[in-house]
């Protein structure tokens, strides 16, 4: 699923930094250039729910849902989260290719 934006100009307002990933979901789903590229939710292993957000179909924002926390990873390319979509392991290939080579950028316990 990509929604459109109505102008790639409209990108220059998507959000750059957050305090928290509430506001940082908050503010990802209200940003002017539609921005929910995809989203997931998961019922074996630890991982719960993962959704990217992106303006520039080039890098985004990864949101991960945990038992007991969330994560919120950035500047991850579209094609790294293609890859986890189409993969065997969603959780595998992020631990395996995501987790140590993008630093985590928040974290908040739930």
């Amino acid at each position: 699923m990509l929604p459109s934006c109505a102008s790639y100009h409209s990108c220059h307002s998507f959000p750059k930094a957050f305090k928290t990933i509430e506001e940082a979901e908050i503010r990802l789903n209200a940003a002017e250039c539609e921005s929910l590229y995809d989203s997931a939710s998961f019922s074996h292993g630890n991982l719960r729910h993962a959704a990217f957000y992106t303006c520039d179909k080039k890098m985004g924002y990864l949101i991960l849902k945990w038992p007991k926390k969330k994560e919120l990873y950035r500047n991850i390319p579209l094609q790294y989260w293609k890859n986890m979509r189409h993969s065997k392991s969603f959780e595998s290939y992020f631990k395996q290719n995501v987790q140590f080579r993008f630093p985590l950028y928040l974290e908040a316990r739930i």
